[in-house]
């Protein structure tokens, strides 16, 4: 095989092979969408609903600019190159990161406050409910020494 022949058939099965892997994870999020959407219909509190929705769209979004990244990684002409684009992408995930972990967190407190408002509302009622029905409430038509 001729050597100049040889970067550019490994740049070309380099790029295949980051198709197959894009195609592959596309079918593993599809499949974890439609599980996702089987256990949300059936057990998870309405609440905390969203939350692995979310997370799914986040690795997506995450997993897309990796694929990207890759795809620039197999163009790349030199060495200096290499290190330009996979700086510029460190940066940019890290970046891309602390969002997140803002956005989750923020998430996560409006679910949990409202879980803990809807767990409050419905443990107020049920506490009064107690309340009325403890002995020391409690009167019988024969107790009078509790006047």
């Amino acid at each position: 095989m001729d050597p100049k022949l040889q970067p550019e058939a490994l740049r070309n099965l380099a790029e295949t092979n980051v198709d197959q892997a894009e195609k592959a994870f596309n079918g593993f999020l599809e499949a974890a969408r439609k599980s996702l959407d089987l256990m949300q219909s059936a057990s998870m509190p309405s609440p905390m609903r969203d939350i692995p929705k979310r997370s799914l769209d986040l690795t997506e979004k995450n997993m897309k600019a990796a694929f990207e990244h890759a795809r620039k990684l197999v163009l790349a002409k030199d060495l200096q190159e290499v290190l330009q684009l996979q700086t510029e992408f460190l940066k940019s995930q890290f970046a891309a990161a602390q969002e997140q972990m803002k956005q989750l967190g923020s998430n996560l407190s409006a679910k949990a406050g409202e879980m803990t408002s809807t767990g409050k509302a419905e443990g107020d009622t049920s506490g009064a409910e107690a309340s009325e029905a403890t002995p020391s409430t409690r009167r019988t038509k024969g107790d009078t020494s509790r006047t």
